[in-house]
């Protein structure tokens, strides 16, 4: 049984191919070694690809028609990736972050059935996502971040998905969060970040006990009330800035015991730093600045030994 891995990313290119059941040297099928040939020849590698001097002569003849020394980085040319990926049916970890693919992402991506990790970040694609990616059955880790072009929306999540890690963060998906995303009780990280969301925060986003990286700034989200927050207490990291909070500093916050990083910054918070965030004994990392909060007593953080970075007001 053949696995394949492939990585291309700005620095390293990897492909492996591992089989299971033999220690013999592993092959590929015919059709996955035409396909692997073709996508060696399929992109072109500049000398500023890799800070390593002795990297550049090592891949200059991976590419066969001539020197593209002139390309900032790695570019995906003919055939494009929907030909690349036809007859790589085993693929299981495809990695092309900080690729310039520059194109709509294939729906044939679809039929990948063994995939686990998909990391298409700053690739350049634009259009619609095709939703039939977010059922792939072994999807574990989708990362298409990066990528301001690129619109789509969440579909209904079933509670058979192994997803741990969603992360669309500077993307152009939009709507509203479905009810189902409490459905994903695998997930560990998720990142909105500077997306177009709209809508109420789902209660059932604090189902997902297990998370423990949220980061929702920079949406459109009618946030009202946090407290479903307050159960999702193996959060280590969680980024709510540029939100439209209003009030007081959420008192569920002091729930959130495993917190090392905190960003509050760019809302309407007002009043008092209280004990909400002081309890808070973890945090190595907070950011209170762009409010309308009191300037804070040095003795307000004297419980909190471990912080490096604070900035408070501002």
């Amino acid at each position: 049984m053949h696995v394949l891995f492939l990585s291309l990313s700005r620095f390293h290119l990897v492909i492996i191919m591992a089989n299971s059941l033999s220690a013999e040297q592993p092959k590929c099928h015919a059709d996955e070694s035409s396909a692997l040939l073709q996508f060696k020849q399929s992109f072109s590698i500049g000398k500023s690809t890799s800070s390593d001097p002795s990297a550049y002569p090592k891949v200059a003849s991976w590419n066969l028609e001539g020197d593209n020394s002139s390309n900032s980085g790695l570019k995906f040319e003919k055939p494009g990736l929907r030909s690349l990926l036809h007859n790589l049916t085993n693929l299981k970890v495809l990695r092309l972050n900080d690729v310039s693919i520059s194109s709509e992402v294939p729906d044939t991506l679809a039929n990948l059935t063994s995939l686990t990790t998909l990391v298409l970040e700053s690739c350049g694609l634009h259009g619609e996502f095709p939703i039939s990616i977010f059922y792939l059955p072994n999807l574990q880790v989708l990362d298409v971040s990066s990528n301001g072009y690129l619109i789509g929306h969440l579909p209904e999540f079933h509670p058979s998905s192994p997803l741990q890690d969603l992360m669309l963060s500077g993307t152009s998906f939009s709507g509203k969060l479905p009810d189902s995303i409490g459905n994903l009780n695998f997930l560990n990280q998720l990142d909105f970040s500077s997306c177009y969301f709209s809508g109420s925060l789902p209660a059932s986003l604090g189902n997902l006990t297990q998370l423990n990286y949220v980061s929702l700034s920079s949406n459109k989200f009618n946030v009202g009330t946090l407290q479903l927050l307050g159960k999702l207490t193996e959060l280590t990291d969680l980024d709510l800035s540029d939100l439209n909070l209003y009030g007081s500093i959420p008192s569920v916050l002091s729930n959130l015991t495993q917190l090392s990083h905190l960003d509050l910054s760019y809302n309407h918070l007002s009043g008092e730093i209280t004990s909400h965030i002081t309890n808070l004994t973890h945090l190595i990392w907070l950011d209170l600045s762009s409010n309308q909060l009191r300037s804070p007593t040095p003795r307000s953080f004297s419980e909190l030994k471990n912080l490096e970075l604070k900035i408070c007001y501002g």
